[in-house]
């Protein structure tokens, strides 16, 4: 039913009938049947609507209440829809009434069917295809089992996105196909679609329809997993974790209330712990993450945490890419709640300074509960259920240490261990590290560890409240420690960022990685480290400003060296890293090489590196910042460089690019300052900064030209080249690839040069030059012939198919067609494996066959997906030059599913604008339309100038293409035309002011 006596259904079932009779519940208890009147009806839509009679209602008083329904529009397919119908195959005898001949008469059952959808367009204007489970065996394979189903109403979600149609038989058995709503107004007038508004509350206009899914509802697929974890001699708390876990059942409460707990108390008070134990209790409850977000508020020699910056890693957390990041720290706050909103989510927000730095980290909507942990209270957080943590209870303490300290390592009764539990203050973390004495030392007792409690106690105001004196439970820890121990506790004490790994410790150390590895796992066992994640160590706050007191009493140029070592080794490796993730970096690393670090041996290898280390890197690079260490400064930064322009964000990019070129150029260090401006021309092209983007290239290519530095200059040249061509400064462009052609080809380097080549033959087919693009073209495929790249072959083909053609070489055209159809469907279904240094390359960027390039932002996804997916829009452009609109859609749609689940939006919103051409292609304006709008909205939130200046044209074609909309297609197109102006982008300029012209030309 759409409304209260309203039903929808197939206008070739009721036209014609004489009488009619609608039986609801037919599934269910309780059935009721009704007669029903014509009300209105489409032929060619195939649909009618039906006005039941509530005086024929049989049993009377069974018609339900019925809200009417919402219409949408699926404007981002494949989408999960929903229908309900009777079908042939669900014929059922009804031994209640008997027909003339005295058999039963027969009814059919109700079948839901539920499936994805996505749009299909080449074999019948303005339907869906929705992929359903098939029937079991029939026996009439001459009719389809779906026969019955026409006019069943598609839903996704609380939408109407469309009715089933009546052509079954041809479309299989595992497949419905549906009108959609929103080509209902290609086929009714406007007298029609009134009509429709009045009777069952149809929007009069299609851009009113419900989006599907809506803006909000889109998610990357990526569900964050945060909780460090957990120890399992959590003792006590029971009153505590019950409150928290109440209030976890409140998040389903009051709509809109966000369920937040401050818990607070001192130091070593166990407030983490809680929240991490209370938090792995509840992850079922929030299935739509958890996330874990040290905001460092008392962190020794770190300044809390930004609320903007710990945002920025959030965002990246779910698959955000750099240029979809904000700059601003209020765009960057709403973007975070956009992501939480309607989902149920778990926040832990440990080591809060201030209620300013935790409010942006709220989110907005019920069902989420937030954590804060603070050593003050936050009274200024509205709503916040406070939850302050005392000292543990005598009982608690005791059996804390009893716990730690092991099985048989105390007596249950002994009174010396209320004593050890007072001396320690009760305090878990005094308790624990006091409890670890007893642990790994078997001569130790009861007693020992209480006197030498007792004796160790030093007043140091640092760690006592008075009361309460730590650093006794410190220091006698620490005198139990070997040499070696006490050594890398105290250096630990020194690292600028919040962790360190066994190569950094180390460097730290100037030992031997297996020792090193030893005395880690030492430490841990004393519990002056924690190892939250495999590999990695922490100390806490209070621990880790000890052994920096501690390493005061050092002689000062040990600790330097110490630095300076650790220094090296995170500059050295983070280089490394770099090059193997991107393709420019080629020099050797500056500074010395550590004697131990990692060996990262692909891409993906390289780049987790860099992801787990970037917070101790830009921990590296504000100290050598805040030193004045030049030097540093340049050689940190660019080792950060592909993680910068691959994470982001871009603004905080530039500002450290920028930084390293200035410290560079002071230094007099020019192929650094070279490769700053070279990295910052990258990101200063991603941003549509195109002007500043070509004086970057440019002074960094003719500083590479004057150190003879070869390889960066031929880079820096083609990266030019590149923003060149997007202005439409084709004879520079041109030059620029020449240039890094010649370069390459006195390097060897095959890829550089096909990358070159393909760049100068995209440009010489604009410019009319088709023989030459062939040659460039067909000298690209050779090269990525002798490299075994696959994908690059396949590209290259396809261009050359095109190019071919223009010069009327149809044969030849037709062969490297079929060649990259083959090649494209092999990597679509089998992607190639991207761990050589050219599939490296290629797993950075995907090529656009429109003949720009758009590079790939997905933080954590191998290159082998991107590299499918980009296979798959290249087979989608194959199949659509083919005419199959449909095997185009169905490429594209599965390249889109891709982009999606690894968070590739950048990728996504151009593909969104292919994706609507392949519609434009088929004759569906209307969807070429929904899918143009919702570009527009991708592309702007990704800030792609270009892609957005793109998704404004095909809107204004769209329109102007509509009957009685050339006025409001000209208003886009005007728009299109101001965007391709700002970017300095000629061609486009002259392609939509001609369109313009004509359209106003009588």
């Amino acid at each position: 039913m759409l409304a209260l006596g309203l039903v929808l259904t197939a206008a070739h079932v009721v036209d014609g009938a004489v009488s009619i009779r609608v039986r609801f519940n037919a599934d269910q208890d309780g059935q009721w049947t009704a007669r029903a009147q014509h009300a209105w009806s489409h032929p060619s839509l195939d649909i009618a609507v039906l006005h039941v009679l509530e005086a024929s209602v049989d049993p009377p008083g069974r018609a339900p209440v019925v809200t009417r329904v919402g219409f949408g529009s699926i404007v981002r397919p494949p989408v999960e829809c929903e229908t309900m119908g009777f079908p042939r195959f669900k014929v059922r005898e009804d031994p209640a009434h008997l027909g003339a001949d005295g058999a039963p008469m027969q009814y059919r059952d109700c079948e839901h069917a539920t499936g994805p959808a996505t749009t299909w367009a080449n074999r019948r204007e303005g339907t869906l295809q929705i992929r359903v489970g098939a029937p079991g065996l029939d026996p009439d394979r001459g009719r389809s089992p779906w026969e019955g189903m026409s006019g069943a109403p598609v839903f996704s979600g609380e939408a109407l996105v469309g009715v089933v149609g009546k052509h079954h038989r041809s479309d299989g058995a595992g497949t419905l196909a549906a009108y959609r709503v929103d080509h209902w107004y290609g086929c009714l007038d406007a007298d029609q679609v009134d009509a429709l508004a009045a009777l069952i509350g149809l929007p009069t206009r299609p851009e009113d329809l419900m989006q599907v899914p809506a803006p909000a509802q889109v998610r990357t697929g990526r569900i964050p997993r945060q909780l460090p974890a957990t120890t399992s001699a959590f003792t006590g708390r029971e009153r505590e974790l019950a409150e928290l876990l109440d209030l976890a059942d409140g998040t389903g409460g009051s709509p809109g209330m966000v369920v937040i707990s401050a818990i607070d108390g001192m130091a070593g008070i166990g407030k983490t712990a809680l929240a991490i134990h209370a938090g792995r209790r509840l992850a079922e409850r929030f299935p739509d993450g958890q996330l874990f977000i040290d905001l460092h508020g008392y962190t020794r020699g770190m300044a809390p945490r930004e609320p903007a910056d710990a945002l920025a890693g959030v965002l990246q957390a779910y698959g955000v890419p750099p240029s979809q990041i904000p700059t601003d720290l209020d765009a960057r706050a709403a973007l975070y709640r956009d992501r939480l909103a309607g989902t149920r989510t778990l926040v832990i927000l440990d080591n809060a300074h201030s209620e300013a730095q935790v409010r942006p980290l709220l989110p907005g909507d019920g069902g989420c509960l937030v954590m804060v942990t603070s050593r003050r209270r936050l009274n200024a957080l509205d709503d916040a259920w406070a939850l302050p943590l005392d000292v543990l209870p005598v009982a608690d303490a005791v059996a804390l240490l009893r716990e730690v300290a092991g099985p048989g390592r105390t007596q249950d009764g002994d009174p010396l261990l209320e004593e050890i539990a007072a001396l320690c203050g009760h305090l878990p973390l005094a308790l624990r590290i006091a409890a670890a004495l007893i642990r790994r030392r078997p001569a130790w007792t009861l007693t020992r560890l209480a006197d030498k409690l007792r004796g160790a106690r030093t007043g140091l105001v640092r760690f006592s409240d008075g009361d309460r004196d730590l650093t006794s439970v410190f220091d006698l820890s620490y005198q139990t420690l070997s040499g070696d121990q006490r050594e890398l506790f105290r250096r630990l004490g020194l690292t600028p960022g919040p962790d360190a790994d066994a190569y950094a410790a180390a460097a730290l150390l100037n030992c031997g990685l297996t020792d090193t590895e030893d005395l880690l796992q030492d430490l841990v066992e004393q519990n002056l480290l924690v190892e939250p994640v495999l590999g990695r160590y922490r100390m806490h706050d209070l621990i880790r400003a000890h052994a920096h007191a501690l390493a005061a009493g050092d002689p000062a140029d040990l600790c330097e060296a110490a630095v300076e070592r650790l220094l090296d080794y995170y500059q050295y490796t983070s280089i490394s890293a770099d090059t193997r993730t991107f393709q420019y970096a080629r020099h050797e690393p500056r500074g010395s090489a550590p004697a131990h670090s990692p060996v990262l041996c692909s891409p993906n290898e390289a780049r987790a590196w860099l992801r787990s280390e970037r917070t101790n890197l830009e921990a590296c690079l504000g100290l050598a910042a805040r030193q004045g260490r030049r030097e540093r400064v340049v050689a940190l930064t660019e080792g950060l460089a592909e993680l910068l322009y691959a994470d982001g964000t871009w603004s905080r990019a530039q500002v450290l690019h920028t930084a390293a070129a200035t410290a560079a150029e002071h230094l007099g260090d020019r192929r650094g300052q070279a490769d700053a401006l070279n990295n910052l021309g990258r990101v200063l092209h991603m941003t549509g900064n195109y002007p500043s983007a070509v004086d970057a290239h440019t002074r960094a290519a003719g500083l590479f030209h004057q150190l003879s530095e070869r390889p960066g200059q031929a880079d820096a040249l083609n990266e030019l080249g590149r923003v060149l061509e997007t202005t439409g400064d084709y004879p520079d462009a041109t030059e620029a690839h020449t240039r890094a052609l010649a370069l390459y080809d006195e390097l060897d380097d095959w890829a550089g040069q096909a990358d070159a080549l393909i760049n100068r033959g995209k440009i010489r087919r604009r410019t009319e030059d088709p023989s030459g693009a062939c040659e460039d073209l067909s000298q690209a495929l050779a090269l990525y012939e002798l490299l075994d790249n696959r994908l690059g072959q396949a590209r290259t083909l396809a261009l050359l198919s095109q190019t071919r053609q223009a010069t009327g070489d149809g044969v030849g055209a037709a062969d490297a067609h079929a060649r990259a159809l083959t090649l494209y469907q092999e990597l679509a279904d089998h992607p190639a494996p991207a761990n050589a240094v050219a599939d490296a390359q290629h797993a950075q960027s995907v090529t656009r066959q429109d003949g720009m390039t758009q590079h790939s932002n997905a933080p954590s996804s191998p290159g082998e997906r991107l590299d499918q997916a980009s296979a798959l829009i290249g087979l989608g452009r194959m199949r659509m030059l083919d005419e199959d609109y449909r095997g185009a859609l169905e490429a594209h749609a599965r390249a889109l599913e891709i982009y999606r689940a690894v968070g590739s939006y950048d990728n996504e919103a151009w593909a969104m604008n292919l994706y609507a051409r392949i519609f434009v292609a088929a004759g569906d304006m209307a969807q070429a339309l929904a899918v143009y709008r919702d570009a527009l909205r991708l592309t702007r939130e990704v800030q792609h100038r270009d892609d957005e200046a793109i998704a404004l044209e095909g809107i204004g074609e769209c329109l102007v293409c509509t009957a009685d909309s050339t006025r409001h297609g000209a208003a886009y197109l005007n728009q299109a035309l101001d965007a391709y102006r700002r970017l300095g982008m000629r061609p486009d300029i002259e392609r939509v002011q001609a369109r313009l012209d004509a359209l106003t030309t009588p």
